[in-house]
């Protein structure tokens, strides 16, 4: 257990690590109320894809924007700020909704203002992992970020879902209706996850910058830092096909959010303590997928194909399971493997990329992880509302089998060091410099 928490000795990260504790049971408890509002005010599995398209558009029409100003800025203040709109977010959500005043096109706006904040909020967060801990620790502090936010997947839409189905039929406010109650449960969700941004607040405050890795690499400046950074990924083929993989899963097999709210109303008949049944077992997977990263120290290609195909299988495991009672089987072994998926193309990506690049590098990461929702999230909505949720989660499991059997080969026979030579970062980071001239020129 010494070694899983050695990235903890850092102050700085255990004040990261505290605070994100807190925070991320609030964000669960969000994403949770968020998927079931939509679904009440909508009806429609489509809506609640195309609410997940609002939220991760931004990124991806700006995710390298984002990077660039994870490079550019101090990370440390960039979060504090994007971290203090996302508490203004989901005040105003929270407000709205417990007063009965909200409306689709209201959530809509506010996810996509949440969705705007998140370009600069999510490279920002995944580079400066490697400032708080150095290279040596970076699998095992995105493991640990990794337990830590499947703990709170765990904790936070259980209690979400219980507490609004107990609002729901109790005389829960002394409201009129049930669904009255119901509205203004989900509100509370939005507030308490509004208030939880206040321990990272104070934990980012606390800091100190003195601690910080700080490396030598300059601060990029000038046109053509994006066309930089895109040139650079395409002359490091390690970061060019763990990035293509993640295109393929990204797009079309985490869309969980979406698809787990249709399963437990539609599949299984269910109200909002079935989703949270549902999410519980997939969460208490990849919080032991996450521990199991935290464990090692560098990642292999081995792990990378192994665990995509691992992934992929048990991806159509939890959409042929017949029952309730065979989906708590299935899902904690997708959650671990998609967990352990992600959590190594993310230190992958980390540990390869140059100091220079490293914003840019995660952010076409997150591009890819996140940005890609807007394309295969509705898509996979309409395909759960049209033909079932189950079909959703099978054209994600299809799809994950397939991009991982075309692309292992070639990944298998990259140097499984993940170290670049000295010759290879040289011509990247050359190739790099010459596009932000040609860019400064013109």
């Amino acid at each position: 257990m010494k070694g899983v928490l050695r990235s903890l000795k850092t102050r700085n990260y255990r004040l990261y690590f505290s605070g994100q504790v807190v925070s991320l049971m609030g964000t669960w408890m969000q994403i949770f109320a968020n998927g079931w509002l939509v679904l009440k005010l909508t009806n429609s599995g489509f809506a609640v894809g195309l609410a997940s398209a609002m939220q991760f558009g931004p990124m991806l029409f700006g995710g390298v924007w984002g990077g660039w100003l994870a490079d550019r800025f101090p990370k440390r203040r960039l979060l504090i700020l994007t971290q203090s709109l996302f508490l203004v977010q989901a005040a105003v959500l929270g407000t709205l909704t417990f007063t009965r005043s909200v409306d689709t096109w209201m959530v809509f706006a506010l996810i996509l203002f949440y969705g705007v904040v998140q370009v600069a909020d999510v490279p920002a967060r995944q580079a400066f992992v490697s400032e708080m801990v150095g290279r040596d620790d970076v699998m095992n502090a995105v493991g640990l970020n990794s337990a830590v936010f499947n703990g709170a997947r765990m904790i936070g839409p259980t209690f979400a879902g219980f507490f609004i189905a107990f609002a729901k039929h109790s005389s829960f406010l002394h409201s009129a209706t049930p669904s009255a109650r119901e509205f203004m449960a989900i509100g509370i969700c939005f507030w308490v996850n509004a208030a939880t941004y206040l321990a990272v607040l104070i934990a980012l405050t606390l800091m100190r910058e003195r601690d910080l890795v700080k490396h030598d690499a300059p601060r990029p400046e000038g046109a053509g830092q994006i066309r930089a950074g895109l040139r650079y990924i395409r002359h490091t083929p390690v970061l060019l096909m763990t990035l293509l993989l993640m295109t393929v899963v990204g797009t079309l097999a985490l869309n969980f959010q979406i698809v787990m709210p249709l399963l437990a109303r539609y599949t299984f008949h269910g109200d909002t303590s079935t989703y949270a049944l549902l999410t519980l077992p997939q969460a208490a997977g990849a919080f032991g997928g996450a521990m199991f990263a935290a464990t090692r120290r560098i990642p292999s290609m081995k792990l990378l194909v192994a665990t995509g195909l691992a992934f992929g299988i048990t991806m159509l495991g939890v959409a042929a399971a017949p029952t309730l009672h065979s989906e708590f089987i299935a899902l904690p072994l997708m959650g671990a493997s998609a967990m352990l998926f992600i959590s190594t193309t993310n230190t992958l990506l980390q540990i390869t990329s140059s100091p220079e690049m490293r914003g840019r590098v995660l952010a076409l990461w997150s591009l890819v992880f996140l940005g890609s929702t807007p394309i295969g999230g509705p898509l996979v909505g309409w395909i759960s509302q049209v033909l079932s949720p189950r079909w959703g989660l099978g054209v994600g499991g299809i799809a994950t089998l397939a991009a991982t059997i075309v692309f292992g080969p070639f990944l298998l026979r990259l140097r499984t060091d993940l170290h670049p030579t000295v010759e290879e970062e040289a011509e990247a980071l050359e190739g790099a410099v010459e596009t932000v001239s040609a860019g400064q020129k013109t």
